[in-house]
Order: C-alpha cells, then structure tokens, then sequence
C-alpha cells in the first residue's frame, strides 16, 4: 500500500518544523510528504526550502484557502492512502506503522483516525482524548466531529469520490462533512492508541464564540442532510469568523484555562491564561466567571510539557 501524507500551510513558520520532524522521523518510511503552501508571506518557504528528503514534494501557490490547498495535494498524491497532518501538530514516531498495519487487515475501513494528547499554544499537556472507536452513525456528524484531522488516513479514491474537500466553506468545518460523506463509502474508526499532539492555539477553528458555534451547527448540518442553507446564515457565519486579534486571544485563554480548571486541575497555568484573557479584553464576564471558580478548584496536576 502506498502512503501519501499531505499537509497545506499558511504563515505556519512557527510550528511547522516540529510537524515536519514528526513525519519524517516516523518508524514507517515508505511515504511521499507533499506540502502546499498556500501562499505564506512569513518563513515558511524558506523552512520548507532546507528540507532535503527526497519524499518531500513543496508546491507554492497563491493563497488560494486551506480547502482548496488539501483538494490541490490529494489530487498529486500518487499513494492509495492518503495521511493528514496540520502544520501545528506532531505525529508521534509509530503513528504511521499503527495505521497502516491496521488498514492492511481491514481493506473495509475507508478512514482510521486516533486519539491525541490535546497541549496548548507552548506544547504544555491538557489531557488526553477518548474518541468513540467505530462511528457505526452518520448522525453522529450532526453534533460534532469525532474525527482529528491530523490524525486520519483516509483512502484517496473514497475522499475523491465525495468531491474531496469543500471549498465553499473554508477551514472551517470541512473536515467534518468531507467525513460524513465518507461514511457511505466504508466503515470509519478511531484506534485507541494515542498517536499525536494536537495543539490548540489562538488561531484554532475551534475557538468560537457561542452565537458562531451555533450557526456552525446549523450550516454543518445542513450540508450533511442536504438541505438547503439560508443565505443570511450563511453570511453571519462567515461575518463572524472574522474576529480581531484581540477577541481570538480572549476566546483562546478563556479556553484553555477553563480546560485547566475543570480537566487539567492546574490552577498555576489557569491563572496564567486568565492573566492573559483579562490583558486581552478586561472585565468579559467569562473570564470573570472562570476567576471566581477557580478558588473552589483543588490543584491535582503538575505543569507538564510534552515537547
């Protein structure tokens, strides 16, 4: 089985190398690694251009959207089976050798994800997730993804057949409904077995703010049931995505120190993302209300790092 792994960036020069390192130091060896950077104005080219494998392929183009950069690796991808990774999070060394012994024994499986050790924006851990093994119901994609994009390797013909990614939402959601549609062209599963570091950081998807998340769910599900999708929501989603700066930090910190609080249970690093949400915006009311749980936390975690 041959393996392609790609990866689309944009300005990634913070993170990149580590996502890079994590894929070429995997124990399986057998793959072609193509990056397409979708038009990167810091040193992310320069980053991919001192790279000598012979199994990286760099392609450069106009920044074009992360959707529409994944189509454009895919469709160059010579390899059956094709393995995502995004250029903020590590693939850990047996990731590959796990996958693709799986999948030789299961021609079935169109789709194998993993669990992830979740760290935040300087690789400190906050917890480990516990993805369902076998998504055995589409509607399942109606509520959230059980799916970590970087953790997936997927069969090209079946991604193909489903028109790839979508283009029209970008980076937003994409994965999810490229996912679901998947679903109907073979079984979909998660192993057990923690395979990389997803890392959330202020420019994450994932941070959002409650009226975005609902609308999120509301476009999301209507491209998974095919139903036809209100302009106007359409437009406040993408309206909303636009976030300055400073509201993407407050979301961020907010976020992650509640992750401290309620999971981690490491009220040192809590405070310190509180810190940086009340520097970010002063006075929000989550933060406020984060601040004020946190004196009936008791610390059962020590700092971590996992870098």
């Amino acid at each position: 089985m041959i393996l392609s792994v790609v990866m689309a960036v944009y300005n990634g020069e913070k993170y990149i190398k580590e996502a890079i390192d994590s894929i070429l130091n995997q124990s399986y060896t057998d793959f072609e690694f193509i990056i397409i950077n979708d038009g990167s104005t810091d040193n992310t080219l320069a980053i991919l251009e001192s790279y000598h494998d012979q199994r990286i392929k760099v392609i450069s183009h106009q920044n074009v959207g992360h959707s529409k950069s994944l189509n454009v690796g895919i469709k160059e991808a010579k390899g059956e089976y094709i393995a995502r990774i995004d250029a903020d999070d590590r693939s850990l060394p047996e990731r590959f050798s796990k996958q693709m012994d799986f999948l030789s024994i299961h021609p079935e499986v169109v789709l194998v994800g993993s669990n992830a050790n979740i760290v935040d924006d300087d690789g400190n851990f906050l917890y480990t997730t516990q993805l369902s093994r076998l998504i055995d119901n589409a509607k399942i994609f109606e509520d959230y993804n059980p799916f970590i994009s970087s953790s997936v390797i997927f069969k090209k013909d079946s991604c193909l057949k489903c028109g790839g990614y979508n283009e029209e939402i970008v980076h937003h959601f994409e994965d999810k409904l490229l996912w679901a549609n998947m679903f109907h062209q073979g079984k979909l599963v998660n192993l057990n077995d923690i395979l990389i570091d997803y890392r959330l950081t202020p420019n994450s998807a994932s941070n959002k703010t409650k009226k975005r998340y609902r609308l999120q769910k509301v476009i999301s599900n209507a491209y998974i049931t095919g139903k036809s999708i209100e302009k106007a929501d359409l437009d406040n989603f993408l309206l909303l995505s636009k976030l300055s700066k400073r509201k993407k930090q407050l979301l961020y910190y907010n976020r992650i120190a509640s992750i401290y609080l309620h999971q981690n249970k490491n009220k040192k690093l809590a405070f310190q993302n509180l810190a940086l949400a009340f520097k970010a915006q002063p006075f929000n009311i989550d933060t406020l209300k984060l601040f004020l749980y946190s004196f009936f936390v008791k610390q059962t975690s020590k700092n971590q790092n996992i870098q």
